[in-house]
């Protein structure tokens, strides 16, 4: 994903200029381009991707005990493909349909549902994952309930 940041009318046309650059030079002209103004949110943090991966492995550890073996990458593509689903990813003039969307373009808030997510769903499987009382996950708890 290609995104440009504009954080102050003085960027906006430098932006808006780089953004005609790149269409001309990079986009398939087959099909219609949309530009979709937002605001704009931080990625999600490395804190919230370990403990992320720390559940994972608590997931592994869980379920192979009870006699469903599972890796953590396996417990890793599950929870993607439950609660983010899947997308077409481009490459070149190629498309690949219906990929597991990744984690690593989560915004912050988009991490926290994944993560809420992930939690409720291992609960009702009989397992409470750690979450410790310092981490970013922790925080954003106690600030949005």
């Amino acid at each position: 994903m290609i995104f440009w940041k504009v954080d102050s009318p003085q960027k906006l046309t430098e932006r808006l200029e780089y953004f005609k650059e790149w269409a001309i030079e990079h986009w398939n002209w087959d099909k219609p381009l949309t530009w979709e103004p937002k605001p704009y949110s931080e990625k999600r943090s490395l804190s919230a991707n370990a403990l992320m991966h720390c559940w994972f492995r608590e997931m592994a550890e869980h379920f192979s005990q009870k006699g469903n073996h599972l890796t953590e990458a396996q417990a890793k593509e599950l929870m993607k493909y439950k609660f983010l689903g899947t997308q077409d990813k481009v490459i070149g003039q190629t498309v690949i349909p219906d990929q597991l969307r990744s984690t690593s373009n989560l915004t912050s808030g988009d991490m926290k549902q994944f993560l809420d997510q992930m939690q409720a769903w291992c609960a009702d499987h009989g397992l409470n994952l750690s979450n410790p009382v310092d981490s970013e996950y922790a925080r954003w708890c106690k600030e949005h309930g």
